[in-house]
């Protein structure tokens, strides 16, 4: 219902309001709210204002009829009184709104977290799989998205969920921690405020000693499963696919496989010579053919790393 001195305006005289061919004019609503019409027959909303701090006049254009309704023109400027309430000035937080928004849409996912990736490859940090695992599982699905669009939910269902259901949590783990120094990023930049990534709960994969191969029958499969790995595991790092195999042709415990560094590798004499962790004695450990031919093709992959089967940090071994 109109009350005194604003909403005086009816959505009928909106519609019916008619051109003056001589001049342009001006109905009021009240409250500061006019519709203009020119010689055209095109009608505008503006609302006119003291502009906070500055003391003077300002029009400011709220669009066009019938594209913005006369609902749709009071409930901006309701809204826009509320902000000159708080010493804001409506067509400045505009402008502001805008060069955010147009932030956002030039920083989407994908180019934050490209340049992160640039960043870690400066630091020598870089590794390939991480870069397997935002193609694979993040980019195809939220890779255009703003970071505001990239809330806990849609994180959950569109990234998350479908690696859990395939039973990847190694991967989930580890995404995780991609996803949240990219998060963090986001945030240096002023893109985000609320980092989601810390919010999301993974389930714990199952732990527990496996058993040993003990019967000669299951050897073979099990042999198999070493040489295929890549095959099962699409995504394991090669380190980890050479360091299975070592482990066969060397019968070595997995924690010296894993912590061997390139100190310990003699290529002249086609051996390994550390010290045994458990007897603290000289080790030494003589190459196949085989085996001598997988260290040579992974030794010079992480030239900043002391070890010979690198994780994906880069620079530390594999875990285990």
């Amino acid at each position: 219902m109109a009350t005194r001195g604003i909403n005086k305006l009816s959505a009928l005289q909106v519609k019916k309001a008619k051109p003056d061919p001589d001049k342009m004019y001006k109905l009021s609503d009240g409250g500061n709210l006019y519709l203009r019409i020119d010689q055209s027959g095109s009608k505008y909303w503006i609302f006119n204002y003291t502009r906070p701090f500055l003391g003077k006049r300002n029009d400011l254009s709220l669009g066009t009829y019938p594209e913005v309704s006369l609902d749709d023109a009071r409930t901006i400027r309701d809204e826009y009184k509320k902000l000159i309430k708080q010493g804001i000035d409506p067509a400045m937080e505009r402008i502001e709104t805008k060069s955010q928004k147009q932030k956002e849409a030039e920083n989407t996912f994908r180019i934050v977290a490209e340049a992160w990736l640039y960043k870690r490859e400066l630091e020598q940090k870089q590794d390939e799989e991480t870069i397997r695992r935002l193609k694979h599982d993040v980019y195809p699905y939220v890779g255009d998205l703003t970071f505001p669009q990239l809330t806990l939910e849609i994180l959950e269902i569109k990234i998350f969920k479908r690696i859990i259901e395939r039973g990847a949590l190694s991967v989930a783990k580890r995404l995780k921690s991609d996803l949240n120094q990219i998060f963090k990023s986001a945030r240096k930049k002023k893109l985000i405020q609320y980092n989601p990534i810390e919010d999301i709960d993974l389930p714990k994969p199952q732990g527990g000693n496996f058993a040993a191969v003990t019967e000669e029958q299951d050897l073979a499969p099990m042999l198999n499963k070493v040489w295929n790995y890549s095959q099962i595991h699409a995504r394991c790092l090669l380190t980890t696919q050479v360091a299975l195999k070592i482990s066969v042709l060397t019968f070595q415990r997995p924690g010296e496989i894993r912590q061997l560094k390139k100190e310990y590798y003699y290529p002249q004499e086609r051996c390994f010579k550390f010290t045994a962790s458990k007897t603290k004695q000289l080790h030494i450990v003589p190459l196949s053919d085989q085996a001598f031919e997988l260290i040579e093709s992974i030794i010079a992959l992480h030239p900043y790393s002391e070890y010979i089967f690198v994780g994906r940090d880069g620079k530390t071994c594999i875990s285990d």
